[in-house]
């Protein structure tokens, strides 16, 4: 499939009027399915998820956009890149408000091209989600690796919260890593309109902090509806992390906030 980065899958971008194209940025642990689901749920915008990872993202944006599915499976290996330009070309044709789609910062490192591709559009909204509290961060990563479940709706039963060991120069190795991670993607798309979320905020009042997030793309929050999504491992630091206190104990200065029991 060969697509011209002017024009759709169909050979045009169909317009029907201004659509605000934009890409969540996130770190892994952050609240990114929370917030997608959140915007998601408003049908004045097409929130895709993760098109540059796994199948029941792209699967899903095919069966609205009316893309072949084999053909954007093989485009995402060939040229992502001219996936996601195809994506937001087709998207014109459903006179959203808004467009766009969940990056993870891990998947971008891995596939540059589409990161340079980002980067190059200027009219292109980011929001930038982070976690201030790099061990909660990290804890929540480890334990989603050790039991595999990577969120939880409502309903559902709640999940195992085991404690976790963290090796001290794992620990450190991780908070530096996050935060040039963080600091790279700030500088990348320096010159795009922004908008920062913290997960903290967010997990303390989603549909507040979603509707910042819808205002910030132009659309109205009033239609919002509530995420199926809940939040998981409400135990202490010091219950989760079975070496805790020595970590707290050896923690240099810059991170010894995160430690906060």
């Amino acid at each position: 499939m060969n697509v011209d980065p002017a024009k759709g899958g169909n050979g045009r971008c169909a317009t029907i009027g201004p659509t605000t194209r934009f890409v969540v940025l996130a770190q892994a642990r952050t609240g990114s399915s929370l917030l997608n689901g959140l915007l998601g749920s408003s049908p004045s915008l097409l929130c895709a998820g993760e098109l540059l990872s796994g199948e029941s993202a792209i699967r899903t944006a095919c069966q609205k956009l009316g893309a072949d599915y084999p053909a954007w499976l093989a485009l995402r290996r060939q040229n992502p890149a001219a996936l996601v330009d195809d994506f937001f070309c087709r998207a014109e044709g459903l006179a959203r408000r808004a467009t766009g789609f969940k990056l993870m910062c891990d998947h971008a490192e891995q596939q540059p091209t589409v990161r340079d591709y980002l980067a190059g559009q200027p009219d292109l909204r980011i929001i930038h989600l982070g976690r201030r509290n790099l061990l909660r961060r990290l804890l929540s990563h480890k334990r989603a690796e050790k039991t595999g479940i990577w969120f939880h709706r409502s309903g559902e039963p709640t999940p195992p919260s085991p404690a976790v060991l963290l090796p001290m120069a794992d620990v450190w190795r991780d908070f530096q890593r996050q935060e040039d991670l963080r600091a790279q993607y700030v500088r990348w798309f320096s010159k795009h309109t922004t908008l920062e979320v913290w997960y903290e905020e967010l997990a303390a009042d989603p549909m507040a902090m979603a509707g910042v997030a819808l205002r910030f793309l132009g659309v109205e929050a009033a239609d919002l509806r509530k995420t199926p999504h809940e939040k998981t491992g409400l135990d202490s630091l010091r219950e989760a992390i079975i070496n805790y206190d020595e970590l707290k104990m050896n923690a240099p200065p810059r991170w010894a906030s995160f430690f906060e029991e």
